[in-house]
């Protein structure tokens, strides 16, 4: 039986997005200083590591977004891998409801560069080059400092955060065969 393609010249905007949400990814903020030196953040899921030898990476940035003439001229940005127990920040760092934003931009630390604290993993970046690409922005950026800690990832699926599970640590010391099933709901 032939697949039920559907064309992207006959469907709407959310239904692709949508089926994108299908691929489940990490959680990143995205930040850097404005001009004044005030923090600017935005919560991306579109993040990727481009190259080794020579350590790039990429985010991606929908051009409707307030500040991203902060990130277009930037000469530094961080990416922070949120944990699972960052849930609030990242939904935070993703509002655009300045009340709500606000409180989570003041709490990014960094001198040289803003990023969240506590995070899993967090890299300094300077901006490499930046792609014009549709209703996005790619942001490419050459790591040149990170630091990585100890969490569970904190992941997204389907247009909601999902946990991993169990420390990988606590399970690793069970030694036994591991039968792994789970229950996602949203």
């Amino acid at each position: 039986m032939a697949e039920p393609w559907i064309r992207t010249d006959e469907c709407d905007a959310r239904e692709f997005r949508n089926t994108l949400g299908s691929f489940l990814t990490g959680v990143t903020v995205v930040a850097t200083y404005d001009a004044n030196g005030a923090g600017s953040a935005f919560t991306a899921n579109s993040f990727t590591s481009v190259s080794l030898d020579q350590p790039l990476i990429l985010v991606c940035l929908g051009k409707s977004y307030t500040s991203i003439d902060n990130f277009l001229n930037c000469e530094k940005f961080s990416v922070s891998f949120l944990g699972e127990p960052q849930r609030d920040l990242s939904s935070a760092f993703a509002s655009r409801d300045p009340e709500v934003k606000g409180p989570a931009i003041a709490s990014l630390v960094g001198d040289d560069c803003p990023y969240v604290e506590g995070s899993l993993t967090v890299l300094i970046c300077e901006r490499h080059n930046v792609v014009d690409a549709g209703d996005h922005i790619i942001l490419i950026g050459r790591v040149e400092r990170f630091t990585a800690g100890e969490s569970q990832p904190l992941g997204f699926y389907r247009g909601a955060y999902v946990g991993i599970g169990p420390d990988v640590r606590e399970i690793e010391q069970l030694r036994d065969p591991l039968i792994v099933g789970g229950i996602l709901s949203h």
